[in-house]
């Protein structure tokens, strides 16, 4: 296996409070997500299950918070603060599901989970439309972040 090598930031501690804007994107840039008309996204199945899947993030990681985000038709944008204990930013939740994660999350599984999680449920989406045919991979490697320090940025 190849040495990849990592776009983490070396050094920082990515489980402690931080609110970051992450940008994920398709595999390909493919526009599996929805389509643009006019000035506005339209989701398609996929992208509104993938939608779906984002905003149950916080049952899955109780000590994150999601704030807003956008689905473009390849990629997505959104605000994620790891760390969070209560706050503006955390999504309220009725109870935390089985399965849920005990330990701190860091960006990384976070958005790990998110990329698994709806993967498999677009790609259930496309196979029952799609009889015989192979789906392949939603999400390219890896993903973009930047830690927003401040409300000016944010």
């Amino acid at each position: 296996m190849k040495n990849r090598r990592s776009v983490r930031r070396s050094g920082h501690d990515y489980t402690a409070r931080c609110t970051y804007l992450v940008t994920i994107c398709t595999r390909n840039r493919q526009s599996l997500l929805g389509r643009i008309a006019g000035l506005r996204a339209i989701l398609s199945a996929m992208g509104q299950a993938m939608a779906a899947e984002w905003r149950g993030l916080p049952n899955r990681f109780p000590d994150i918070g999601i704030g807003e985000f956008v689905v473009m038709p390849n990629h997505i944008h959104a605000i994620i603060t790891v760390g969070a204990r209560a706050g503006s930013t955390r999504t309220e939740r009725a109870e935390v599901r089985a399965g849920a994660s005990p330990a701190p999350a860091t960006l990384g599984h976070v958005v790990g989970a998110f990329k698994s999680l709806s993967d498999r449920r677009c790609r259930q989406l496309f196979t029952m439309s799609n009889p015989g045919r192979r789906f392949g991979r939603l999400w390219q490697r890896n993903f973009h972040e930047c830690a927003v320090h401040d409300r000016e940025t944010l």
